[in-house]
């Protein structure tokens, strides 16, 4: 299925919460933020700006793997014809970072370029894993992220609505979209690993 129009999130946009097949159980949601603060490079002080695209994870669990260099969960991008299995790596935390673009000042080396995530600068699907009443589905939402990281574009959605997990075509093709309320993000360095947390979402609000 396709969004018609299709949906822009942008920091002045509240999130967009995804439910792929509109039980009221919202699977991940999607935000854009200006990042901004102070952090350490190495032991020396420094200061990043930015734009950061963000994934909030609720039911649903983002496909990816582990990175061998930061022991990190990144999400992955998966290309048209790819094949999602239950047998893959699937996220567990509640956020995770679909693509961010920092300029980071030392002050003393003077500014850095720090870029991180699959999506940044491109469009592709986003594979997940969720519940559906105490049945598991596999699903896929095709996306794509500004090179600056300060857009998100939800262009279309499948998923799998056997029982089972059965293992899914990329790209082939019921969900809802609904705003909730803003997210704050914190974001900070440590061990030169980019470490990125959403205050937890309040799950008392009313969807709209």
């Amino acid at each position: 299925n396709t969004f018609s129009p299709e949906i822009i999130i942008d920091a002045s946009s509240e999130p967009y919460a995804f439910d792929f097949n509109g039980d009221g159980v919202i699977e991940f949601y999607f935000l854009v933020q200006d990042l901004s603060g102070d952090t350490t490079i190495s032991g020396l002080p420094a200061t990043y700006e930015g734009s950061g695209a963000l994934l909030g994870c609720e039911n649903g669990k983002p496909a990816g793997a582990t990175s061998l260099e930061t022991a990190a969960f990144d999400v992955s991008l998966f290309n048209t014809g790819d094949q999602l299995t239950v047998f893959q790596e699937y996220g567990s935390d509640t956020s995770y970072a679909l693509g961010i673009d920092l300029t980071v000042n030392t002050g003393i080396i003077g500014s850095l370029p720090y870029q991180y995530g699959a999506f940044l600068g491109n469009q592709g699907y986003l594979g997940a894993m969720f519940d559906i009443g105490g049945s598991l589905h596999l699903g896929w939402i095709e996306l794509s992220v500004s090179a600056d990281g300060s857009q998100i574009t939800l262009h279309s959605y499948g998923y799998d609505a056997s029982q089972g997990g059965n293992p899914l075509i990329v790209g082939n093709s019921n969900t809802n979209v609904h705003e909730i309320p803003y997210q704050d993000v914190d974001i900070h360095f440590s061990n030169n690993i980019l470490q990125v947390d959403l205050k937890p979402l309040n799950a008392d609000a009313n969807l709209r």
